[in-house]
């Protein structure tokens, strides 16, 4: 059946929050870090910082289809891109991965979690 394909739009609007979601993390430095994997020792820890965590539908490069990952950090390399972390949510692993594909929309779950600063209380893009 004939339908409006939205995939450009869609595409437009994931563009536009990776935008604000680099604009956040800048904020902080280059990198804003949810979950400090290099505390593996402490149980306690990890289990609180998991569940202020966002959650976000995603996939690695190896992965055929999206699964929930909590999102370790974000950093913004050396090209000036957005790469996202993180480990799934009921998985195999704790170990963290880049997440190469993620569901439209979710990044915005990502900036919800990231905090103010005294220089950056908004990242909206006009």
């Amino acid at each position: 059946m004939k339908h409006t394909d939205f995939y450009n739009q869609y595409k437009y609007l994931d563009a536009c929050t990776e935008n604000e979601l680099k604009a956040a993390v800048k904020a902080h430095g280059k990198e804003y870090v949810f979950i400090h994997t290099e505390n593996d020792d402490d149980d306690d820890h990890i289990s609180e910082e998991r569940n202020n965590a966002p959650i976000i539908s995603a996939s690695t490069k190896w992965m055929k289809s999206y699964e929930d990952f909590y999102v370790t950090r974000v950093v913004i390399d050396n090209f000036d891109c957005v790469v996202v972390y993180g480990f799934p949510k009921d998985g195999w692993s704790d170990d963290e991965q880049e997440l190469t594909s993620i569901a439209h929309g979710q990044l915005e779950y990502v900036i919800d979690e990231i905090p103010e600063t005294d220089e950056v209380q908004d990242v909206t893009i006009p």
